[in-house]
């Protein structure tokens, strides 16, 4: 494995970053060309994880909002651990056992909440998502499913149908 790593290291193509970094690597902030370098990436296979230390180096650069973004929020609590979490939030983008839509919605709007500017447009499917009038009494009965684009995988008509796919589209 670390081979083949290493061999996709050196063929990819690398930019300086242009955003900070703090690299779990050391604990501390990832200089621009450093991120450049196939040996950065390839050497994270044998290094330790200094986690708790990234943790302390957000923290102290005035981090306040904590995002894990990945299907279980399993370092949250870690990061909760390794800073002083007093006037700190944390949000785990999904949750194992709820529908991610909904969390993800939930996550959206408490990052929003807490001043950070949200892509609206992004968030909520751009060009290819369209409104659909729901049926606004229970007695007025019909299915509505997803269809997909032609040429495209995204779902992104909504109409009465046999087929059995569930809309799962959740506006804020």
């Amino acid at each position: 494995m670390v081979g083949a790593l290493e061999k996709a290291a050196r063929e990819a193509r690398y930019e300086p970053a242009r955003l900070p970094v703090i690299s779990t690597v050391t604990g501390k902030k990832a200089g621009r060309e450093e991120l450049a370098r196939a040996e950065y990436w390839s050497g994270q296979v044998g290094a330790t994880v200094r986690f708790g230390a990234a943790a302390e180096a957000l923290a102290e650069e005035g981090v306040r909002v904590f995002l894990e973004v990945g299907a279980t929020p399993i370092l949250t609590g870690l990061a909760k651990r390794s800073v002083n979490a007093k006037d700190r939030v944390f949000f785990g983008s999904l949750k194992r056992g709820e529908e991610d839509e909904e969390q993800m919605a939930r996550t959206v709007a408490g990052l929003y909440a807490q001043g950070l500017e949200v892509d609206w447009t992004g968030f909520r499917g751009g060009p290819h998502r369209r409104k659909v009038e729901l049926p606004h009494y229970p007695f007025q009965r019909r299915s509505y499913y997803l269809h997909p684009l032609p040429d495209s995988g995204r779902a992104a008509t909504v109409s009465p149908s046999a087929r059995r796919v569930p809309c799962t589209t959740i506006p804020i």
